[in-house]
């Protein structure tokens, strides 16, 4: 039952386009970061573990905006159809309902900063950086 509610919950998000312009704005935000010279700190390498962090912590900061939106939608969806009395009718218990729920929006959220990381990094090995900004790359 867990497993064919999770695999709702994700359809129900992947349906959405609020989902893809999601993902799709974080991509392009994390490599705007990533080319964006001296958006944070000068003399301090592109790619130097204390730039990445900092930049980790403002697509952190503003994927809290996005999740927002998501659990809105996704909490107002039963009162608006008003299936959410057949729902708590039927066997599903509400601990494995609002596991499910809560299970898919936190991998909403951390698909779109995984998305956004994945562009920070794709703007970081891309060659047009000038010689002296990167540093080694070491993954």
């Amino acid at each position: 039952m867990l497993k064919d509610l999770l695999k709702f919950e994700v359809y129900y998000h992947c349906r959405k386009p609020l989902f893809w312009i999601t993902l799709i704005s974080f991509l392009a935000i994390g490599f705007f970061f990533g080319t964006t010279s001296g958006i944070t700190f000068p003399n301090v390498y592109k790619n130097a573990p204390f730039e990445i962090t900092y930049l980790v912590g403002l697509l952190s900061l503003a994927s809290i905006f996005s999740i927002t939106l998501t659990v809105a939608q996704t909490i107002l969806r039963e009162p608006e159809s008003r299936i959410d009395a057949i729902i708590y009718a039927t066997p599903v218990s509400k601990g494995t309902y609002l596991f499910t729920r809560i299970a898919s929006l936190a991998s909403v959220g951390f698909l779109s900063l995984a998305v956004a990381v994945a562009g920070l990094y794709l703007a970081h090995i891309l060659a047009w950086q000038p010689g002296d900004k990167i540093g080694s790359y070491a993954f």
